[in-house]
């Protein structure tokens, strides 16, 4: 059990393990920052400061400050909590979920800014070892984004209402790995969040692609919505599409036994996920759009209608008249 599963985090460990070279480095930043002795210089790249001098980061003492706009400093919590928009407590769950620290030996844990000793607390402090159960599952979030703006006019361009936009908990995001994007919560099967991945809003400029995924997600392994689909009355056909927006669109329309791949080709996980959703006696309608290779198309079909009844419907581009398709969905 982790750290985070049992509700303690060790700040007093995770200020002394990390170092703020390996949290710059895990951001790409350390080569933006000149080095002189066992000091970093360089623009702040909290606030996206262009005056070189203005940030400085002290690797002895692995504290740093910025002398421009954010006129603070700290350690490495600190720069995470302001860096991700998230809580002291939520950064320290980022750093040990990203970097490891779950691997490093704890005996005093620190909760809500309290020393309480835990037993049974001592590991060791070898490689954590993989199981092959470990590397098929996406592991659970210990931090939510902060401070997303749900009122970016993306949103609103791609259909969405305002009462979707925070049922699904979407947002801008103006700081972090998904900076510049609006970030999508992905929850498994259980309802648990998962991971966030990042819509840039419109065309992207040239080298970066449309969307980001964190590192070490396997999008194979969910169906986006599939927490709340399973939900929805069997009477119905779920419905399977490939875009998230496709998706949200339908669902906004009033048709909840939706889901999305996040992708052009269907897993054998997701289709394990399809039938568990569905049973041996239910539907499944294929809307899939016509811009995809018919091969991509068909394997997708193929797949599913194997194991219960299946029906492709196809559309041009994107959804963009919902209740349309509904009525073909249920015809």
């Amino acid at each position: 059990m982790s750290e985070s599963d049992c509700g303690f985090v060790d700040f007093k460990t995770i200020k002394k393990s990390i170092s703020m070279l390996q949290v710059l480095e895990h951001y790409g930043l350390a080569q933006t920052l000149k080095g002189n002795g066992d000091s970093l210089s360089g623009p702040c790249p909290l606030h996206g400061g262009q005056t070189k001098g203005q940030f400085k980061v002290s690797t002895s003492k692995n504290c740093w400050h910025c002398f421009g706009q954010c006129k603070s400093g700290g350690n490495v919590l600190d720069f995470v909590s302001l860096k991700e928009n998230i809580g002291i407590r939520e950064a320290a769950i980022y750093l040990m979920e990203r970097i490891g620290l779950s691997t490093v030996p704890v005996s005093t844990i620190q909760s809500e800014g309290k020393e309480v000793t835990s037993p049974q607390r001592q590991k060791d402090d070898k490689e954590p070892v993989t199981t092959a159960e470990e590397s098929k599952i996406n592991k659970p979030l210990g931090f939510v984004l902060k401070y997303l703006d749900p009122d970016h006019p993306y949103l609103t361009d791609q259909g969405l209402s305002k009462e979707t936009v925070l049922a699904f908990g979407l947002g801008y995001c103006k700081r972090g790995i998904l900076a510049e994007r609006i970030a999508i919560p992905i929850q498994n099967k259980g309802g648990e969040l998962v991971a966030y991945i990042g819509r840039f809003p419109g065309t992207p400029p040239e080298g970066k692609e449309k969307y980001k995924f964190p590192e070490g997600f396997k999008k194979s392994l969910e169906l986006f919505n599939g927490h709340r689909a399973i939900k929805e009355s069997s009477t119905e056909p779920l419905v399977l599409v490939q875009s998230v927006f496709d998706g949200m669109r339908i669902w906004q329309a009033g048709y909840r036994r939706t889901v999305a791949l996040m992708g052009n080709s269907l897993s054998e996980e997701q289709a394990t996920l399809v039938k568990e959703i569905v049973s041996s006696q239910g539907r499944v309608v294929l809307l899939l759009r016509e811009d995809v290779t018919t091969t991509a198309n068909q394997s997708i079909l193929l797949r599913l209608s194997s194991s219960c009844f299946t029906k492709l419907i196809t559309f041009q581009d994107s959804i963009t008249d919902p209740e349309i398709l509904i009525q073909a969905i249920r015809s």
